[in-house]
């Protein structure tokens, strides 16, 4: 059946395979890798929950709302125009309202509070630069 090589070639790949089993074994025991295999089934679950920013309320009468217009503006990783807010908006949301004065308020609120800033002004028909804080 087998020869001599084989039963060799067999012997060390079930060596390696029981060596393996029992480091998978240890590492079970390990309380610092169970805490840790704890924490990542617990950043899954809570990974599964939307956030305000991945889930914003939908208003009552099908209008984008402030919170997901600042959520998206959020988005952003590099400078921005509020054209640039009204196509990410659009593109987010196909089938819903925006009011005109949704993406000035949300822009005027984020600078409020001092999450974005204008990099550069408005002149003539070039609108407002902004980057995130």
């Amino acid at each position: 059946m087998f020869d001599k090589i084989e039963l060799k070639a067999l012997i060390k790949q079930l060596e390696a395979d029981l060596a393996a089993a029992k480091h998978v074994l240890a590492l079970e025991e390990n309380p610092a890798l169970a805490r840790v295999a704890s924490l990542l089934k617990a950043r899954t679950e809570s990974a599964q929950q939307p956030n305000l920013f991945e889930a914003a309320t939908k208003s009552g009468n099908g209008h984008v709302t402030g919170a997901e217009v600042q959520a998206i503006i959020l988005k952003f990783a590099t400078q921005f125009k509020a054209a640039d807010v009204t196509a990410a908006v659009r593109k987010e949301f196909p089938g819903r309202e925006l009011a005109r004065s949704t993406i000035p308020n949300a822009l005027h609120w984020l600078k409020k509070k001092k999450t974005i800033r204008e990099v550069s002004e408005r002149a003539g028909n070039n609108g407002a630069v902004y980057v995130k804080t």
